[in-house]
């Protein structure tokens, strides 16, 4: 992602959106929305935590991309994606994600 938008760092917004507590002003500012907005602050979920579909679906996503535990803990970037083999696993455009 970060050398598709070398070119174009003004189209990339990178955020995290747990941490910061901005970070629902700058996607909105960054999408050409003015002003500030708070992120949400509760749980949608009654019981708190991920959804179980939301959980198997993550699961199955470390163990196609073949992630690292280590890395699942990283805010941003998990190493292992920067390697060329595992670029060739993924589509080029997110329409093909079946």
């Amino acid at each position: 992602m970060l050398q598709h938008f070398a070119r174009r760092p003004s189209d990339l917004l990178i955020v995290n959106f747990v941490r910061d507590e901005s970070a629902a002003t700058k996607i909105c500012n960054h999408l050409g929305f003015t002003g500030e907005y708070e992120r949400p602050s509760e749980n949608v979920f009654s019981q708190g935590g991920i959804s179980s579909l939301h959980r198997e679906m993550l699961d199955e996503c470390v163990v196609d991309l073949e992630l690292d535990e280590v890395e699942l803990n990283y805010d941003i970037l998990c190493p292992s994606l920067l390697d060329v083999k595992l670029l060739r696993k993924l589509p080029a455009d997110t329409d093909l994600i079946a």
